[in-house]
């Protein structure tokens, strides 16, 4: 809630409650437990004593909310799949549980971001006149390698969602395929680890270095011959 006036989100719950932990839930964008709604209301300004007073009405209303999915005790705001980043379609993709139209939506989200990728052409055959001729050849090649491997793995997805893939099948295909990829996974969704902030993003508060945590959403490290790069870190909950 960066750049908005802190006490907003109080004057609100003293207007609205069921509104304001509405905002709240959309502009985390993460799926936060009765706790974690109350611990932000009150970091915002709303006494704690108010916090919990207005959370078994504006529970009860939020839980049949065309806006919110319930995840065991979490409550998430459900984003239109159209919205969704490419990264987050395929994730909804391989945990698989979604309707033909569901799956249609997400593959069209993959397939816009290939179609959106910039234009790049091969000069294979025309020898750059200098050294910065040389690194934008090589520059478009490596664009064209990334644009392939992620054409790839959509159509890899896509094929194993359509085949009615096993998801620890479909799983254990995906991670192969990363790894071909130069692609090393931080963490397994569901495992359990020690939280490592240099590796780990949490959910809600803050987490001590070494606490017992549970992975929700894997991250990446990319490794190349001079250095292993983190894409994303594990979104991982306590």
């Amino acid at each position: 809630m960066t750049g908005r006036d802190p006490k907003a989100l109080a004057r609100l719950f003293d207007a609205d409650p069921e509104a304001a932990v509405l905002q709240l839930l959309q502009e985390t964008g993460e799926p936060m437990s009765a706790i974690d709604v109350k611990k932000a209301l009150q970091d915002a300004g709303v006494p704690k004593t108010d916090a919990d007073k207005a959370w078994p009405t504006v529970q009860k209303r939020i839980k049949v909310n065309e806006h919110i999915v319930t995840e065991g005790p979490r409550y998430r705001w459900n984003r239109p799949l159209t919205e969704l980043s490419p990264a987050e379609a395929l994730d909804l993709l391989v945990k698989g549980g979604l309707s033909d139209s569901e799956k249609e939506a997400l593959s069209e989200v993959i397939r816009g971001a290939l179609t959106e990728a910039p234009a790049v052409e091969s000069n294979e055959d025309s020898p750059a006149s200098d050294d910065s001729g040389e690194e934008a050849a090589r520059q478009r090649q490596e664009a064209i390698d990334a644009i392939r491997k992620l054409a790839e793995l959509a159509s890899e997805v896509e094929e194993l969602i359509g085949n009615e893939t096993d998801l620890p099948v479909m799983m254990r295909q995906v991670r192969a395929f990363v790894r071909r990829s130069g692609l090393d996974p931080v963490g397994q969704a569901g495992e359990e680890t020690r939280f490592d902030r240099k590796k780990h993003t949490p959910i809600g508060g803050q987490i001590r270095d070494g606490a017992p945590v549970i992975v929700v959403r894997p991250g990446y490290i990319w490794k190349t011959q001079d250095e292993d790069v983190l894409l994303g870190k594990a979104v991982v909950e306590d």
